[in-house]
């Protein structure tokens, strides 16, 4: 009797165990949980200086964080093109090309890794015109004019420059700048090439490194409405255009978009009447930021800066680890959100007084 008791609390034994290893086998082990974002960058401030008078503003920025833009030579005097690096500080732009060209460099919107600068000045004759500086060692650098579309144009500016020499910018009729500006593409092989050759109001922003230029273009259909644009050329003096704007009011027909920046993968940002600040990527569409605004500038990383409503206007940068991300404290009185982001995430740009800066991320 004693030896069947035994067998059989030894088989209830093993049914036990055989159930709890069950039960532990179908168990599914905890989760993990995620880890925390990364602190949010903490930034170093560079003031980049003045010409002599009363102001400086900032534009463009490359990878090695040399910046260009504008400064007055003296007090209330019109203002000429800058660029600033580490080594050199701020130095005028019409110091480094031959003083008898004739040119007037009078600001610069965008600089390229190879140093060339693009942007606005007087040519010899007197005419408003886009330039293109290009660097050339040991002597004077070289000083391209890009011209207009056609004779009945009077005035070009050069918005910003990619690493093949490409340019992107506005030309109009009138030598004062007033009046329908219109988008331009320009390169060496096709010259400058109007975007929208019907003669639609348009402004080109930017243009990344495979040719592709962002902007706004006025609808011109009696709602004030405007759409973002991204335009691809063909090589040939022409190319295609994608339009990009929100569905419009029902009422009132309204629209609005307009796209400021672009990086090499083709994602762009700027405003979407919508949703406000955005970034738009191929395959997954638009995005809202997080805030009614702009952005000004994206990089790479598609990291976005500009400015945003974050307790009044705020200077902003946004990154996907940490969302929108006012920069205000590190700018004392604020700045105008108008500048540009490089891959290293240092951004440029203008407090509302009017001081050119630079923002380097401390890692």
């Amino acid at each position: 009797m004693r030896s069947k008791r035994w067998t059989l609390t030894l088989a209830l034994a093993a049914c036990g165990l055989a159930a709890l290893l069950a039960g532990l086998a179908l168990a599914k082990p905890p989760k993990t949980p995620p880890p925390p974002p990364p602190p949010p960058i903490q930034y170093s401030v560079t003031w980049l200086g003045t010409l002599g008078g009363g102001g400086s503003f900032a534009y463009g920025i490359n990878s090695q964080g040399d910046v260009v833009g504008a400064a007055a030579i003296v007090v209330g005097s019109p203002s000429h093109a800058f660029l600033y690096t580490a080594s050199a500080g701020m130095v005028d732009l019409n110091s480094l090309i031959d003083p008898q060209s004739g040119w007037v460099l009078v600001g610069a919107k965008g600089i390229n890794d190879a140093g060339q600068i693009v942007g606005g000045g007087y040519n010899p004759s007197g005419l408003r015109r886009a330039f293109r500086y290009t660097p050339q060692a040991g002597t004077w650098g070289k000083v391209d004019d890009l011209g207009v579309p056609s004779p009945e144009y009077l005035r070009s500016s050069a918005y910003e420059i990619n690493n093949w020499g490409e340019v992107c910018g506005t030309y109009s009729a009138n030598a004062d700048g007033s009046g329908k500006s219109q988008a331009f593409y320009f390169s060496d092989a096709t010259g400058m090439v109007s975007i929208f050759p019907d003669g639609r109001g348009s402004t080109a922003y930017a243009i990344n490194d495979d040719a592709q230029v962002v902007g706004q273009l006025d609808l011109e259909d009696g709602t004030n409405s405007a759409a973002a644009f991204r335009y691809t050329p063909d090589g040939a003096g022409g190319g295609s255009v994608e339009l990009f704007m929100p569905p419009r009011a029902r009422k009132t027909g309204y629209t609005f978009a307009r796209a400021c920046d672009i990086n090499n993968d083709g994602t762009f940002t700027g405003y979407w009447n919508t949703v406000g600040i955005f970034r738009y990527t191929d395959g997954s569409g638009v995005k809202g930021l997080g805030g009614e605004g702009t952005g000004y500038g994206i990089n790479n990383n598609g990291d976005v800066t500009g400015w945003a409503f974050i307790s009044g206007c705020s200077f902003f940068v946004y990154t996907d680890a940490w969302g929108l991300r006012s920069l205000d404290g590190f700018i004392p009185g604020g700045a105008a959100g108008d500048g540009k982001i490089n891959d290293a995430g240092q951004i440029c740009g203008r407090t509302l007084d009017n001081r050119a800066f630079l923002l380097t991320p401390i890692r």
